[in-house]
Parts: C-alpha cells; sequence; structure tokens
C-alpha cells in the first residue's frame, strides 16, 4: 500500500492545495465580477426605466394638455355656431311670420274688395274678355 500512495507526498498535496485555491480563487473572481457586472446592468435599467417612464409621464401630461385644449376650443365653437343657428332659426321663424301676415294681409283685401262682373264674351266693341281661371275659352 505504501506504493500506491507514493504520489500524494507533502509537494505534491501543496501544489494541489494552491491549484486548488487558485481555481477558487479565480472561480470566486469571475462570480463577484459577473455580480458586480449583473448589478451594474440592473441598475442601469432601472435608472433607463425611471428616465423613460418621467418622458412617458410628461408626454403623457403633454397630449392630455392638447386634449384638453382641443376639447375647450372644439366645445367654444360648437357654442358659436349653436348662437349662430339659434339666430338663423330666429331670422327665419320672423321671415315666416312676417310672410304669414303678409299672405293674411293680401287674403284680407282679397275677400274685402267689391265683386266685380266679369264681362261676357262678345262685348260691345266686339273684343273678348279673358275667359276666367278654369273656365275653357269659347264656352260661357
Amino acid at each position: 500500500m505504501h506504493v500506491h500512495f507514493s504520489s500524494f507526498t507533502p509537494e505534491a498535496m501543496r501544489a494541489l492545495w494552491q491549484e486548488s485555491a487558485a481555481g477558487f480563487q479565480q472561480r470566486r473572481e469571475f462570480l463577484d465580477k459577473t455580480r458586480h457586472d449583473t448589478a451594474a446592468m440592473l441598475a442601469d435599467f432601472r435608472r433607463e426605466h425611471e428616465e423613460a417612464e418621467a418622458q412617458r409621464r410628461q408626454r403623457a401630461g403633454q397630449d392630455a394638455d392638447r386634449r384638453r385644449l382641443f376639447i375647450s376650443e372644439l366645445r367654444s365653437e360648437v357654442h358659436v355656431l349653436q348662437k349662430r343657428f339659434e339666430l338663423a332659426r330666429r331670422e327665419v321663424a320672423a321671415d315666416f311670420q312676417q310672410m304669414a301676415g303678409e299672405r293674411r294681409a293680401t287674403s284680407e283685401a282679397f275677400r274685402s274688395r267689391p265683386a266685380r262682373r266679369p264681362a261676357k264674351f262678345g262685348g260691345s266693341k266686339g273684343t273678348k274678355s279673358r275667359p276666367a281661371y278654369g273656365e275653357k275659352p269659347g264656352h260661357a
């Protein structure tokens, strides 16, 4: 048995321990670097995300302000149009009332005029008068 374990000398064991420690140190450095890089990457992402979110909120606020201004202007224009249409409607109503009054006055004047007898065809001078509405010419 002694022959079998002859390669485990104190120097070989020291070299194996140093090699193992160096590998452990490299792994530890790699993990520390990975942790550091990951933390830096996450910090950058958070910072960029916060900046992007702040910009998004600012744009959303500006968009909301623009929408409110547009709606306000639109309501104002609608109000102006409603006023204009209301004035036009009143003007048309006044015109209709005036026309109705004129029609009534004309109708009353027509009804209250003295009755005239239509001239018969073949009057004294040989001229024919015009036939009444709905009458056929030549029929008395």
